[in-house]
């Protein structure tokens, strides 16, 4: 199947207030919502992007960053612009290749790790999402790199 090439998508809140009120039946295709049809919906889509932007990051904000790691060193800083929150992480082995998942963990629960600075691969991480910087604690410390 040939495609375009592009992943560009734009659409405006009008039209989607129009797509959800023809899906519902409000609307017959080719028909024009009224004024108050459309503040109402507006007002009902607003809360509903409000709620899912509380149920996790909105789409549009997830990126990558890469923390490349340093024997020894179990704290890395991260800068502007910096993360919210770490949604999944992942340990890249260079030389075999092969992406080792690491646990996300909670402040509580890197707290209550025994001791910060046992050596070996890195398994765990802790994300502290401080005022200007981030900063990413991995478990155990790296040996190699």
């Amino acid at each position: 199947m040939p495609t375009s090439g592009t992943t560009a998508y734009s659409t405006t809140r009008d039209d989607i207030i129009k797509r959800a009120l023809r899906l519902i039946g409000a609307l017959a295709q080719g028909e024009t919502p009224t004024a108050t049809q459309v503040t109402e919906a507006a007002v009902a889509l607003n809360g509903l992007v409000k709620a899912w932007a509380a149920d996790g990051m909105p789409l549009w904000a997830i990126t990558e960053k890469t923390v490349l790691f340093v024997s020894g060193q179990h704290v890395y800083t991260l800068s502007a612009p910096k993360p919210l929150k770490v949604l999944q992480a992942w340990n890249h082995n260079i030389t075999s290749n092969v992406d080792i998942p690491m646990r996300i963990v909670t402040q509580a629960e890197y707290n209550i790790l025994g001791n910060k600075t046992s050596a070996g691969n890195p398994i765990q991480v802790y994300y502290d999402p401080r005022r200007d910087t981030g900063e990413v604690h991995v478990f155990p410390v790296p040996t190699t790199v």
